[in-house]
């Protein structure tokens, strides 16, 4: 970032694609860098490259962690997420000092790559389709602010296809944008969101989003609100009207990170309200073990809608990502149903399931994914475990009637129905992973 906080483009990666052959993405996810890093990185570095390659480790912790062997689950999920991600699979090894390789390791890799292998001809040349873009707020391939990451497990969760862009991304390609939190402002910035809006786009911003730090002053004016600055309450509450998310309302839910004050201009329609409480919690004034209880609605919103555009006060990405409330996940698919009314994909598929929809050519191809990564030790998460789901049924907008749909691996023809433009189908078995294939 500049010191002014502004977005320094030269770090945006179709300026960096000229000078490379190719992306390497390093990711040993079940010590270092968590299950949320090679989806988040890959979202972004992957989407404008077809030379994009994975790298997770043979090992079970990292690098140099000799006499051990991953787990057949771990490995397969890890392949298998970067196969719907577009990218090639590299497994690193580190070799004995004598240079001896281990036959029971490259048994291993040879499993999963098997599997790899039986896919492979239907992930060439794909491209992701995508109707979301999380606009990031800070420099790639440096630390990734917690709100990118929580809009990452948010819209995985909840099944939308989505990208990684930055402020030099063509924003005309997606139907929704989201500002997680903090993306900063400035007056060219502004007027492509302007433009965005104008031409039918959506977006959410929450927070600190569309503010100018430099000057004080909040620019993303479509945005319906005056900001008036930070929060007095530190944690607030939001109470959430009944027609906005029916199951959210009657009760006071907290906000555990500061947000902000707004006030909601003239014809923008208020969805939540913020809540104070008695006090804030200081070392004369204190309740209980952590903070002070809802005590009244303060008469500022917390949720406003202004066309095509919802503006939420408080960094819910961000907290979601420390803290994982499903109300602040609630709150945003609320809001993208509000704005986006359909989507590309829809299913009863559980948070736990992970989705792609790409495109190959003349056929569409849906990767669905179902590992379950534990924190069932105090050093890494671990991979151990594939739930099979059963009966699940899944729309894709295809926009018209396919030929066939097969399931991979097998080519095994679905049957399925096709009404206004989604084509419908019901998946009698899903076993870690499987691609719906639309001809």
């Amino acid at each position: 970032l500049h010191p002014d906080g502004a977005y320094d483009e030269g770090f945006a990666i179709k300026n960096k694609l000229k000078y490379l052959t190719n992306i390497e993405i390093e990711s040993l996810p079940s010590e270092k860098w968590g299950y949320n890093h090679f989806p988040l990185y890959v979202s972004y570095l992957g989407r404008g490259s077809s030379r994009c390659v994975g790298m997770n480790g043979r090992f079970h912790t990292a690098w140099g962690d000799f006499g051990s062997l991953r787990n057949r689950e771990a490995l397969e999920y890890e392949c298998f997420r970067m196969i719907m991600h577009g990218a090639a699979c590299c497994v690193g090894d580190q070799l004995h000092p004598r240079g001896r390789l281990d036959k029971k390791v490259y048994e291993r890799i040879g499993e999963v790559y098997r599997q790899i292998e039986e896919r492979e001809a239907f992930c060439h040349g794909s491209e992701k389709l995508a109707e979301v873009g999380v606009l990031t707020a800070n420099r790639p391939l440096e630390t990734a602010f917690e709100s990118d990451e929580g809009a990452l497990r948010m819209l995985m969760e909840l099944h939308y296809s989505f990208d990684i862009i930055d402020v030099t991304s063509d924003f005309s390609r997606y139907r929704l944008l989201i500002l997680p939190d903090r993306v900063i402002c400035n007056d060219t910035l502004a007027q492509k969101l302007s433009a965005y809006v104008a031409g039918g786009g959506a977006v959410i911003a929450t927070c600190r989003s569309g503010l100018d730090p430099a000057t004080g002053k909040y620019l993303f004016r479509e945005a319906g609100i005056e900001y008036l600055g930070d929060s007095e309450y530190c944690p607030e509450y939001i109470s959430v009207e009944k027609d906005f998310r029916e199951d959210l309302a009657g009760m006071e839910y907290v906000l555990y990170e500061r947000g902000a004050n707004v006030r909601a201009a003239e014809g923008a329609e208020v969805l939540a309200w913020q809540g104070r409480p008695y006090f804030n919690r200081t070392y004369d004034a204190f309740c209980s073990h952590r903070h002070f209880p809802f005590d009244r609605l303060t008469g500022r919103p917390a949720i406003v809608r202004s066309g095509r555009v919802i503006y939420i006060s408080s960094p819910l990405f961000g907290s979601y990502r420390v803290y994982g409330v499903r109300a602040y996940r609630d709150i945003v698919e609320a809001s993208i149903k509000a704005l986006l009314g359909t989507t590309l994909i829809e299913s009863d598929l559980p948070p736990s399931a992970e989705v792609a929809l790409r495109r190959q050519g003349g056929r569409l191809i849906l990767h669905i994914l179902h590992y379950i990564p534990e924190r069932k030790c105090k050093k890494l998460d671990i991979v151990d475990t594939k739930i099979p789901l059963y009966n699940r049924s899944v729309a894709v907008r295809t926009g018209r009637k396919p030929r066939s749909v097969c399931l991979v691996p097998g080519m095994r023809e679905l049957p399925f129905a096709y009404e206004d433009g989604y084509t419908r189908l019901t998946l009698p078995e899903i076993n870690g992973h499987v691609m719906v294939v639309f001809e």
